[in-house]
C-alpha cells in the first residue's frame, strides 16, 4: 500500500493555507422541515474531508449545497473565496451508483466530464491520462455491462476528475461495493488524490472509512430541542496514512465518533 501523508505537492493552484470551501451559518429547509441549521465550516484546499452522521442528518443535502445543485435557505457557501453558483463548474460529483451511460464505452463516459469547450486533442490526452490513473487503460473500449462494479466506480471517478475540479464531491461512493473492492477503492482514492490533489469532500456512513481516508471528519447531527442538523464535532487524526486499525489513536477516535453518533459498543455497555 502506498503511504499517504495528506500533504500535497506545490503544483496545485491553491495555496496550502487558503480555504477551498467555506460555509457560514448555512441552513436548509424544505417547507416547514428544517434539514440543516447554522452549519459553519472552513475546509482548506487539497484536504480530504469526510462527512458522517445518522441517516437523515442532511449529509447529502450539505454536499448538494456545496456543489450548487441546491441553494441554502440561510447563510452562504463560497469556493475559492467566491459564492457558489448553480451547478457550479468548479465542483464535480460522483455518487454511490456509477451512473454510466450503458451505450457508451468507458472512455466515452469519462469524456462526458470534460469541459464543453475542451480542444479535442487535449481532451483525448486527458481521457488517456485519467484512464491510466484509475487503471482502466485496457478497458477503454468496454461498455459498462462488460466491467465490474469496482471498475464502474473507477470510471465514475475519472469522469468527475476530467475537468480538473477545484472540489470533488463524493456521495457514499463506495457504499455499494463488496468489502474487498471497497478497500481497493480506498487505496485508489488516496493514489488519485496524491497525483491530482484537489479538495475532496465525501459522505460516508462508515466511521472506519472516514478514519482511514480523511484529514478531517465532520460529524453532523441534531442538538436536543433544536430543529435541523448542525456540526457536532470535527476530528482531525494525527496519524499519517496508511492508518492502522490497531493504533491506539485510531481506536480512541473510533470510539469518540461512534459516541457522537449515539452508538455504544456492546463491549462498553
Amino acid at each position: 500500500m502506498t503511504e499517504h501523508t495528506g500533504q500535497a505537492g506545490t503544483s496545485s493552484a491553491h495555496s496550502a493555507t487558503q480555504d477551498a470551501v467555506a460555509l457560514r451559518a448555512v441552513g436548509k429547509s424544505f417547507s416547514a422541515h428544517t434539514v440543516l441549521r447554522d452549519v459553519t465550516l472552513q475546509i482548506p484546499a487539497r484536504r480530504i474531508v469526510a462527512i458522517i452522521g445518522a441517516s437523515g442528518s442532511g449529509k447529502s443535502t450539505l454536499l448538494r449545497l456545496i456543489g450548487g445543485l441546491d441553494t441554502p435557505t440561510d447563510g452562504a457557501v463560497n469556493i475559492d473565496g467566491r459564492a457558489v453558483a448553480q451547478y457550479d463548474p468548479r465542483c464535480a460529483f460522483a455518487f454511490q451508483e456509477a451512473r454510466l451511460l450503458p451505450w457508451r464505452t468507458v472512455a466515452d463516459n469519462v469524456a462526458l466530464g470534460l469541459p464543453r469547450d475542451e480542444d479535442r486533442a487535449r481532451g483525448r490526452t486527458r481521457i488517456g491520462e485519467l484512464l491510466e490513473l484509475v487503471g482502466l487503460t485496457e478497458f477503454a473500449g468496454h461498455k459498462p455491462k462488460e466491467i465490474s462494479g469496482g471498475m464502474a466506480q473507477r470510471t465514475s471517478l475519472a469522469r468527475a476528475l476530467a475537468r480538473t475540479p477545484s472540489v470533488l464531491l463524493l456521495d457514499e461512493p463506495f457504499g455499494a461495493l463488496d468489502a474487498l473492492t471497497r478497500l481497493r477503492m480506498h487505496d485508489l482514492l488516496l493514489d488519485v488524490h496524491a497525483a491530482e490533489p484537489t479538495t475532496v469532500i465525501f459522505v460516508t456512513h462508515d466511521v472506519d472509512e472516514a478514519l482511514v481516508l480523511a484529514d478531517t471528519i465532520v460529524v453532523l447531527g441534531k442538538e436536543e430541542g433544536r430543529p435541523g442538523a448542525t456540526v457536532l464535532q470535527t476530528v482531525s487524526p494525527s496519524q499519517q496514512r496508511p492508518r492502522s486499525h490497531s493504533d491506539p489513536e485510531f481506536t480512541r477516535l473510533r470510539q469518540q465518533l461512534l459516541a457522537a453518533l449515539g452508538v455504544q459498543l456492546r463491549s462498553e455497555a
